[in-house]
């Protein structure tokens, strides 16, 4: 009787990070009249196996994952295999990946380098934490431009949005200008508007609107289907567009009784108070309206006094 030689057990774990470290060989093999978009590889409805528009995600930690969302279908890498090679068999799809792979389940080397896999992909994909984000996000902020007329950014704001800087104090320095800036979505850059997001005086990350200067001159975000996007953590943040407003109380030295009662909104209210506690002028005015506050003896302003005083710590 002839004998077979036994196989070595694979981590199917193992076998779907393999795959996902090749997923941009893997789609074009599969889906081969797909074309790639940025980070993705995407087929048009008419040439899709499942008969609507279908991408995979050739990097990251989502390289390998597909979907084809019109028909419901979806999955890793390996759930592609199957749905497009295997009429859904799994295990006739762990054959085919293997042999894909070049890795023969009956040689202990092959399947030994293959073990661990998962975890060495998690670790190399592993995302950057906050604090690597915000640095990223503030080099960025950096290398932009400020906003100046002329700009694509600066006339999106000016004549599309029709802000009026004037009214504001003058161009906010939070909002800088990038002449070209890659969109991934797109694969190619786009001029695009950089505000930079604060909470509490401290900055935490950009808010990214690309945009795009038509024929006739006038600017309108760019023809991708997410034009505005935020780079990382943003909760609870906000761009600071009303210096010019809080400083007319600190400049002109208007009565700190009027600053308290300014809004009802209380969100308004912080904001225009973290503005001020940016500048040490502004930290003393605020003592100023901490004061006044607690002469009123309101119990409305307890919440306000309580958020000033962080402020000026």
């Amino acid at each position: 009787m002839t004998s077979t030689r036994p196989q070595f057990p694979i981590e199917i774990g193992d076998l779907v990070a393999r795959l996902a470290d090749c997923a941009p060989q893997l789609a074009r093999d599969l889906l081969p009249a797909g074309v790639r978009r940025g980070s993705e590889w995407c087929v048009a409805a008419a040439d899709s196996p499942f008969g609507c528009s279908t991408s995979v995600h050739l990097a990251g930690n989502k390289a390998g994952i597909w979907g084809a969302w019109a028909a419901s279908k979806g999955g890793d890498a390996l759930e592609l295999i199957a749905a497009i090679k295997c009429d859904g068999g799994k295990g006739e799809a762990i054959r085919w990946a293997l042999d894909w792979l070049r890795i023969d389940p009956r040689e202990r080397d092959q399947v030994a380098e293959l073990r661990g896999a998962k975890n060495a992909r998690s670790k190399a994909t592993d995302e950057p934490n906050d604090e690597a984000k915000r640095n990223a996000a503030f080099r960025l902020w950096l290398a932009a431009a400020p906003l100046a007329p002329g700009s694509a950014a600066y006339d999106y704001l000016a004549n599309t949005r029709g802000i009026d800087f004037a009214a504001l104090g003058g161009v906010p320095r939070a909002l800088r200008s990038f002449g070209a800036l890659t969109n991934t979505e797109a694969g190619r850059p786009f001029p695009a508007l950089i505000a930079a997001v604060f909470r509490r005086s401290r900055f935490l990350t950009i808010h990214r609107t690309w945009l795009e200067r038509q024929s006739n001159g006038r600017v309108l975000k760019a023809p991708v289907a997410e034009p505005k996007k935020v780079f990382g953590p943003y909760k609870g943040g906000l761009i600071p567009l009303t210096r010019g407003a809080s400083n007319l109380f600190i400049d002109r030295r208007l009565s700190p009784e009027l600053f308290a009662g300014l809004t009802q909104d209380d969100r308004l209210f912080g904001d225009l108070a973290e503005l001020a506690a940016s500048s040490y002028r502004g930290r003393r005015f605020l003592r100023r309206v901490i004061r006044s506050m607690m002469d009123a003896n309101s119990a409305g302003y307890a919440e306000r006094i309580q958020l000033i005083e962080e402020l000026v710590d």
